[in-house]
């Protein structure tokens, strides 16, 4: 799989409490929002210290949301919730995501933790333009 820094949204990043956090990065594709979105990939994956943990029955889902100002997002697409038996360690629980059409200029990640709080769990999340087969 092919990275670049300048497009990671997430590293290492605590996602523990109930509801919605925002990825640690924001992605700005100024103009060319769809144009530069087209031809790349989401993928998420739990970071290689820590399963997720929780004392209830956790779930995580995500959001892929843009927006043209930075300050009113709209969601392009939600991923399903997934319990902890699909977030340990090195899983990417979603595999390889490809961006639908509608990118605007501003790019983030919305992780939405539900049922109970998460005592443990970190993940990575990237765009790039490569894909893994196995």
């Amino acid at each position: 799989m092919i990275t670049d820094k300048s497009l990671e949204l997430s590293e290492a990043q605590a996602i523990t409490a109930t509801g919605d956090t925002n990825s640690t990065n924001k992605l700005d594709f100024g103009k060319a929002g769809d144009e530069i979105a087209k031809s790349l990939n989401l993928v998420v994956q739990v970071t290689q210290d820590a399963d997720f943990a929780s004392a209830g029955a956790a779930t995580l889902g995500v959001k892929v949301q843009t927006s043209d100002d930075d300050s009113t997002y709209e969601t392009l697409i939600e991923l399903p919730a997934v319990g902890l038996t699909a977030l340990k360690k090195g899983a990417r629980p979603w595999g390889f995501v490809k961006i639908p059409y509608g990118v605007k200029r501003y790019f983030k990640l919305v992780y939405v933790v539900g049922t109970a709080a998460m005592t443990a769990g970190k993940v990575w999340a990237t765009l790039t333009p490569s894909v893994e087969v196995k």
